[in-house]
């Protein structure tokens, strides 16, 4: 992360998801997931509540629970 601070010195970062959609929700269109698996369908799922178009790494959910939400 340090070497791509520096790279791209005018970026913002966040250390938690929620942070970013609170602070920056407003300006982000869509969003690329690439978090632990344990975390890809509650991401996914905030993102998409904000009406944000969302990619998601494989997989994209562990249960089938999840992604019955995430359908709806």
């Amino acid at each position: 992360m340090a070497a791509a601070k520096q790279r791209y010195a005018g970026a913002t970062t966040f250390n938690d998801f929620r942070q970013m959609l609170d602070k920056q929700g407003k300006g982000i269109d869509a969003v690329t997931i690439g978090i632990p698996d344990h975390m890809h369908g509650i991401a996914a799922l905030s993102c998409m509540q904000l009406g944000k178009h969302v990619y998601v790494e494989k997989p994209l959910v562990r249960t089938p629970w999840e992604a019955r939400i995430l359908a709806q």
